[in-house]
């Protein structure tokens, strides 16, 4: 269970932060180490090149000059391969494989490159759900979700290329500053609120809000990541499966009984709750006793939260999906924005 650093210090009153492009991750990674691994995946690419296998179509337009005296543009699709990426650093680790930075060839674009070992996802049985993200993913087209540009495999390894937002993790701005005003998190909520209505729209639960799962990009928007455990089901249909962080998850996934797309919006009540406080809404020194208290406990706000402010985290906290905001009608937006809560 991860337990989240509980600090003072407050931040300057911002409503679209500014991001440091060189900030990529909370990380801090030997530069030896560095080298050495992009030595091995250096080799892994190689192999790659020579196998030439490619999970899916992907193709990227390619805008050439000719030597008419009148310029005139030219589109060639080119399908996407390790040859056409340089790798630049690491810029994070996860339990299944690495992530760098990488430079596209073709557009002189930078990208975010996630390498994952074949061996480890069937060691711990979860092919399935990296399978699961990559067809997902593949699907998604909207400013605030991550976008896949491309994906391959070697013997080895399997390669996901997607956008890099340069403002790393806002599970490391928050653990860096404590936690967040009001005007600012109006900003996040209401984009992530746009993501989960575009996921649920198209019949996926995302099954895993976190701040870790949140990204910046270098202009402050975010985009939401890591749909491993994302599962696509229809408005009706009750999903069983226990997963996620324990922090996040809501009654009615600990009941075992049953649910929906409703454990995204607690999901995002915790988030809300943890980004205004600067801790989850229920804490225990163990797992039992702390889905206990998800389960049973009423939330406690701190006083000096607005009443706006406890209206959203009681609503969007209700242990009865059924009265839950956003859970409750077809979408958030059916039954009270953000922005007038």
């Amino acid at each position: 269970m991860d337990d989240h650093t509980d600090m003072s210090q407050t931040l300057n009153d911002k409503v679209l932060p500014s991001v440091n492009e060189s900030t990529t991750s909370n990380q801090q990674i030997d530069p030896n180490v560095n080298s050495s691994i992009l030595n091995h995946v250096n080799e892994e690419f190689q192999q790659s090149t020579n196998q030439d296998i490619v999970i899916n179509n992907s193709t990227t337009s390619i805008t050439t000059s000719t030597s008419n005296p009148i310029p005139q543009e030219k589109l060639v699709e080119v399908k996407m391969g390790p040859q056409h990426f340089d790798l630049i650093k690491l810029i994070g680790e996860g339990a299944f494989g690495k992530v760098f930075l990488v430079r596209n060839k073709l557009t002189n674009t930078l990208l975010a490159m996630k390498v994952i070992s074949k061996k480890l996802l069937k060691k711990k049985n979860n092919v399935q759900y990296m399978k699961s993200e990559r067809d997902i993913l593949s699907k998604m087209s909207h400013p605030f979700i991550v976008y896949l540009f491309s994906a391959f495999q070697s013997e080895k390894k399997l390669f996901l290329v997607m956008d890099f937002l340069a403002g790393g993790e806002l599970f490391f701005h928050l653990k860096r500053r404590g936690l967040i005003l009001e005007a600012e998190i109006r900003f996040y909520l209401a984009e992530i609120t746009l993501a989960l209505e575009f996921l649920h729209d198209m019949g996926i639960i995302h099954r895993d809000l976190k701040p870790e799962n949140i990204l910046l990009r270098a202009n402050g928007h975010i985009a939401l990541t890591d749909f491993g455990l994302a599962k696509e089901a229809n408005n009706h249909e009750q999903v069983r499966t226990f997963c996620g962080t324990s922090e996040y998850m809501a009654p009615e996934m600990l009941s075992r009984n049953g649910y929906g797309r409703g454990v995204d919006w607690w999901a995002l009540g915790a988030l809300c709750f943890e980004m205004l406080t600067g801790k989850a809404p229920f804490t225990a020194k163990s797992e039992k006793e702390l889905f206990k208290k998800i389960m049973f406990e009423k939330i406690s706000c701190p006083p000096f939260l607005t009443g706006s402010a406890i209206s959203l985290l009681r609503g969007l906290l209700e242990k009865d999906v059924n009265k839950r905001l956003g859970a409750a009608k077809s979408t958030m937006f059916n039954i009270g924005t953000l922005s007038r809560q």
